[in-house]
This record gives C-alpha cells, structure tokens and sequence, in this order.
C-alpha cells in the first residue's frame, strides 16, 4: 500500500500556485496527440526521442459518472475510472480534477474509496506548445482489483460511458529519466499518443520535459492536443 500525503501539498499549493517551486510537490507533465506515421506506437515514439522502450502492457480502460451525496467543488468534476487486462480484474479509481487555488473543500478531501491502495495529490501539467501549458489540480485515489461501485460506499453510484477504450502503455528503459508513453485507441475508432513523466512542480522539472520531450516532439510536426484522455475515453 502506497500513501501520499495530500493535505501538505495541497496547502501549500493553495498558497503560490503561481510561483515555480511553490510547492515543489509532485506533479505530471505530459504531452498527447492524434497518431501520426512515424509517431503512431509507444515504441516508434520512444525511439524517435532517443529512448529505449520497455515492455508493452495492453489495458482496457472504462469511464464513468459518479453521483455522491455532496456536489463537487465549484470549478471540479469527479471522475470515475476502471482499468485493467483485457478479461482480468481491474482497478478503481476515484479522482477529483479541477483548476487552481484550491479550494478549502479540495484541501480536507478525504477518499470515499473502502479498499484504498494509493491516494495522491499532484498538479497536471498538459503541454499545448514549447511554453503553453494547461495547469489543474488533481487528488484521487485507487483500490487495487476492485470494481468501481464495489468500492464506493452508501450514497455514491457510477454509471458507466459505455465505451471501452484499448491502452497499450510502455516505460522508458532508463533510470535516468522514466518517460511513459500510452497509445488510446478511443471509442469511434481514433488513435491518441501520450507521453508523460512524473516529477515535481517546479523550474527545473518543467524544462526538463519541455527540453527532451516537447521540443522534439514538436520539430516532428506533432500537434498537441487542449484535451484529457477522460474526455477523450469517455466520448461514446
């Protein structure tokens, strides 16, 4: 089992959300685009970036619409979210996603999950250019091999998109700098790349991805896209 603390890093987000290094709290850096030749597999986009890629694991992912007995903060929406092998067990995970300062409701959030494995906090950083970035807050929370409504307790339901998105997920073989690409294959058929890393909100972090990732991603003629994979998986 693996805990974050949430309630620090939330605070101190809610106090120089502004400022690099802040916080210097986890967050994820990423980048997503339509499947291009040449750039249209986990593989081919590690090795156009100079990486050597890992094992390709294959996942089926499903979205839902959670209703709970308290609305969410103004400014954020719930996200439910079931993933795992295709005919395997999954695991459930409750996110709340919105912009920032956080508000007071966001920063005593407590996981409504009843089998919590992990639970963090972090900032989403998704690159639309070399310096365009789209900044949220996010804290959620996973139960291991448990359907989602098995773990949510009285009072909270999820339906179902009903849409099975296709992920095969691959790491950078690479202490140095673990990059993760996902290929989606969405609903009606279109392919999503996505290149991410996880670090820490700050200066030096920023650069770092924007330096090896973006920008040569970017003189590949990759165009980013200014939207999340849940809006894309959950696009029936």
């Amino acid at each position: 089992m693996r805990l974050r603390s949430i309630s620090a890093f939330v605070l101190a987000s809610s106090l120089g959300v502004a400022s690099w290094g802040a916080t210097d709290g986890p967050a994820e850096y990423a980048v997503r685009w339509t499947a291009s030749p040449g750039l249209d597999s986990a593989t081919s986009v590690l090795s156009a970036l100079g990486l050597r890629p890992g094992k390709v694991k294959a996942y089926e992912v499903k979205y839902f619409a959670v209703t709970q007995p308290a609305p969410a903060p103004t400014g954020y929406k719930v996200v439910g979210r079931e993933r795992g092998p295709s005919g395997g067990k999954v695991d459930a995970t409750y996110k709340v996603r919105g912009p920032e300062p956080v508000p007071a409701e966001v920063q005593t959030w407590k996981c409504p999950l009843t089998a919590l494995n992990e639970s963090k906090a972090e900032v989403d950083v998704g690159f639309l250019g070399l310096n365009d970035v789209k900044r949220a807050f996010s804290v959620s929370c996973t139960a291991e091999k448990s359907g989602l409504n098995a773990s949510l307790p009285a009072g909270y339901s999820a339906k179902p998109a009903g849409c099975t998105n296709k992920m095969e997920r691959t790491k950078a073989d690479s202490a140095d700098f673990e990059v993760k690409v996902e290929r989606w294959t969405l609903p009606k058929g279109q392919a999503v790349i996505e290149v991410s890393w996880e670090g820490k909100d700050s200066k030096t972090d920023f650069e770092r991805f924007r330096d090896n990732v973006v920008q040569p991603l970017l003189k590949l003629n990759v165009r980013p896209l200014d939207v999340s994979k849940t809006e894309l998986g959950s696009d029936c």
